[in-house]
């Protein structure tokens, strides 16, 4: 009995290291000491959204114009994922904008106390006639 309560303990302690540990590891930060980049800078990013942005011709035909909220993560090896919507003008530009950033090259990911770690991501996309 007390070779098996013994047995469970040690289980569930190790259970409870394994959780704190992914969790830990997975975290999410909105504010880092040195924040993500894309590859070139904020002009660089503004010339691949010039040079990749198709306007949908919904939009185009029904004059919708204005921002487009996405939010992502920046991953530790700069990939994005989990990219979405936060605040969409409708008419296809949603759609065009989550596709542009889906096409987007890997970002220098962010840092905290030197260690590279995920960050969350605002960026607002424009569409103006």
């Amino acid at each position: 009995m007390r070779l098996r309560r013994t047995f469970l303990i040690a289980s569930l302690s190790l259970i409870c290291f394994t959780i704190f540990a992914q969790s830990s590891d997975e975290k999410v930060y909105t504010i880092v000491e040195q924040m993500p980049r894309f590859i070139g800078g904020e002009v660089a990013l503004n010339q691949y959204i010039s040079d990749s942005l198709r306007y949908p011709e919904l939009a185009k035909k029904a004059g919708i114009r204005g921002t487009v909220y996405l939010q992502f993560t920046i991953e530790k090896d700069g990939s994005l994922a989990d990219i979405k919507v936060m605040r969409g003008i409708g008419g296809g530009c949603d759609e065009e904008a989550l596709k542009l950033v889906k096409a987007m090259p890997k970002w220098l990911p962010g840092r905290q106390a030197s260690d590279i770690v995920r960050c969350s991501y605002n960026l607002p996309i424009k569409f103006e006639l």
